[in-house]
């Protein structure tokens, strides 16, 4: 695993003296969209949370736990995607505000173990971390928060998940996707995480570890509700197979562009129309 340090700025001895705090985003980023960049801010300025973060971490795993590993081709397309969306949240939050931020690729596919080289790294790179607790805080969707409480994955899962919350010091960050125009509910979304645990035979891990769950409040989705990256893919292969109807084509750019982030969508459009001029 290596960091790739976009920006990196002497953290404020006064902040989090006791210990230091890193958002992570951990995605695929085929390719990343609006709703991600959203999420990531929204978690980074959540005052619920009553946190300042120092460190915010883009992560990418070559190795995903039910499918294998990916290609070389795909890791370099994600790690693309990844600089341009760094680049683009950085501009968002601001130069001067902005804490240290990184990309990194790990492989590792389960976050327990993710966590464990996470924590040795930055322990390893960063001098401000020495002898610093470091806390970790996974942003995650509610199925990835389903998977994480999936008994598949451990030999023990409560004793592997103790070193997850506690050992290696992390936390999940979670909105849920709503289709409405009712905003994230904190006690609604655990109820619901519970019962579909319950269906699972894990409501009673859940419920001993969901202290560690933060959910981020008044967060609507209804805007992105239909945002996904599977929609993205398909725009880009329309795109592609356009051809010569120029109506047609600006329609679909209009949509791409609701999408995602700017500085994404002028890289897919250069190389949509690359590829087309190959033909």
């Amino acid at each position: 695993m290596q960091f790739n340090w976009f920006h990196s700025r002497p953290f404020d001895a006064a902040a989090n003296s006791d210990e230091k705090h890193v958002l992570i985003l951990d995605s695929s980023f085929n390719p990343p969209t609006v709703a991600h960049q959203i999420l990531l801010l929204s978690a980074y300025s959540d005052p619920t949370f009553n946190l300042t973060f120092n460190v915010i971490v883009l992560l990418f795993s070559s190795v995903n736990a039910d499918k294998g590993f990916i290609d070389d081709e795909n890791q370099r397309k994600r790690t693309h995607f990844m600089n341009l969306l760094a680049q683009s949240t950085i501009q968002q939050i601001g130069q001067d505000n902005c804490p240290a931020f990184a990309i990194a690729t790990i492989n590792q596919a389960r976050f327990l173990d993710k966590a464990r080289t996470i924590q040795q790294e930055l322990f390893n790179e960063r001098t401000e971390f020495k002898n610093k607790p470091i806390r970790l805080y996974f942003i995650m969707g509610f199925d990835t928060i389903i998977r994480v409480f999936n008994q598949k994955y451990y030999s023990n899962m409560i004793e592997e998940l103790e070193l997850f919350f506690k050992e290696y010091g992390s936390r999940i960050i979670c909105a849920d996707r709503y289709s409405d125009d009712q905003a994230s509910n904190g006690a609604c979304l655990i109820d619901k995480l519970s019962k579909d645990m319950a269906n699972r035979d894990t409501a009673d891990a859940f419920k001993y570890f969901q202290r560690y769950i933060l959910i981020i409040e008044n967060w609507k989705l209804a805007d992105y509700g239909d945002v996904s990256s599977t929609k993205v893919r398909r725009l880009i292969g329309d795109l592609q197979g356009v051809g010569d109807n120029d109506a047609l084509k600006s329609e679909l750019q209009r949509e791409l562009k609701t999408l995602v982030p700017d500085v994404i969508y002028n890289h897919i459009i250069d190389t949509v129309e690359i590829k087309s001029r190959q033909f």
